[in-house]
């Protein structure tokens, strides 16, 4: 069962406003990279615009193996961006929904996107998991 899956760069305005824009889009260049090799067979990344990406998860068993996908692509992104030599700790959050019949793409998304701020709001750099009734 698929799993849409939002994520938001954590410190990318501090990039952006201390080192400037080239600096942001080498940062994205570099999450864009660590989100692509933290991805599997089948799953569908792409990024949304700004500092905000999404990921449809493919064949995802149950919501251990969705949330364990999203930690990977976080800890992807931290690591990848500090070896880039960035002065500015960037990290990411993600929110993660369960597919459950019924619901369209969109109220899908916007879940997900929910889930998404919940986890910024706990304290960032970590995945929150919407299991829609």
């Amino acid at each position: 069962m698929a799993r849409p899956a939002r994520l938001d760069l954590d410190g990318f305005k501090q990039v952006n406003d201390t080192l400037g824009h080239p600096a942001g889009d080498r940062v994205l260049v570099e999450a864009a990279g660590a989100l692509r090799a933290a991805v599997r067979a089948g799953d569908l990344p792409a990024r949304l615009g700004g500092d905000e990406f999404a990921v449809l998860l493919a064949d995802v068993r149950d919501e251990r193996e969705a949330v364990a996908v999203a930690d990977r692509i976080i800890a992807g992104i931290v690591a990848r961006v500090a070896s880039s030599g960035c002065p500015v700790r960037v990290g990411a959050s993600a929110g993660v929904v369960v597919r459950t019949p019924g619901l369209d793409d969109e109220t899908m998304f916007r879940l997900a996107d929910a889930a998404l701020y919940r986890s910024k709001a706990a304290g960032k750099g970590r995945v929150e998991l919407h299991v829609a009734a």
